[in-house]
């Protein structure tokens, strides 16, 4: 396993788990497997945490992207119509990042539903207009 940089931590959060806590057994296991996923008991932007809703946070790269797909698989797998991705606290992310997005959602997208990414920065804006160009089912708000 590739050793883990200082500054590649994905944050979720605990409001998130706390509505889903089959996402919660998930973000154990992919901490175990050596992930630095960082679960923080800060106030995301306000938004409220509710099912088929996550908010990521830190950085999403090629050290956190493995765990980070799995996790959204998690949280993706029991949403219907639409599942919510709330990048407002998201500080980087590399196209190994949208891969991830794209990987971690594609059963929930497969199946009729639809990612819609809400509140990304402008540098993570960029990087997910080139790294979802042709995505099926993903909406960029």
């Amino acid at each position: 396993m590739a050793a883990v940089h200082d500054g590649d931590v994905l944050i979720v959060f605990e409001s998130d788990l706390a509505v889903a806590p089959h996402v919660r057994s998930c973000v154990d296991e992919v901490q175990a497997s050596g992930v630095r996923i960082v679960v923080s008991r800060s106030a995301t932007d306000g938004a409220r945490s509710v099912p088929c809703r996550l908010h990521l946070g830190g950085a999403l790269t090629f050290f956190t992207s493995s765990g980070a797909a799995l996790v959204l698989a998690s949280a993706s797998e029991p949403c219907h119509d639409v599942f919510r991705l709330d990048l407002g606290t998201l500080e980087f992310l590399g196209l190994r990042g949208c891969a991830a997005l794209l990987s971690g959602t594609r059963g929930f997208r497969e199946l009729g539903g639809v990612l819609r990414i809400e509140h990304p920065r402008m540098p993570v804006r960029r990087v997910l207009r080139h790294g979802l160009v042709g995505a099926h089912n993903v909406r960029l708000e």
